[in-house]
């Protein structure tokens, strides 16, 4: 969930900066039980770690209907496509929230308990 590009514990400090190759600058970050989610100045996200329920955001509709193809760990940032800009992101233990520019708010991964705010509880696996 670090994004350095492998699943070893990492025992030394890093910035995002490097994670990122220096094109972006960081402002915000968010960590679920094993995920990361970092957000820049230009509204961009930036996703890594566990994503088994879904909760990177990185499914589309046609991983939905096989979803072999859905990477349940990504172990390097990998940039997420959201509506518009991102100016928050929160995680829960299995889940991520964005709220973009225009006030909306996206959610996505494990929805068991309703914790997304839809029904029926079931995990949501795209913004």
């Amino acid at each position: 969930q670090l994004g350095v590009g492998s699943g070893d514990d990492v025992l030394r400090t890093f910035t995002a900066d490097q994670t990122l190759h220096g094109r972006h600058f960081v402002v915000g970050v968010a960590c679920g039980r094993q995920h990361a989610v970092a957000v820049t100045a230009s509204g961009f996200v930036y996703v890594t770690g566990d994503n088994r329920y879904g909760q990177l955001g990185l499914t589309s509709e046609e991983t939905q209907a096989a979803p072999h193809k859905a990477p349940s760990t990504v172990n390097r940032f990998t940039r997420l496509q959201l509506p518009g800009p991102c100016v928050g992101v929160a995680c829960g233990t299995f889940s991520t929230f964005f709220v973009l520019r225009d006030g909306s708010v996206f959610g996505c991964g494990n929805n068991d308990f309703g914790q997304l705010g839809i029904l029926p509880p079931s995990s949501v696996v795209s913004p």
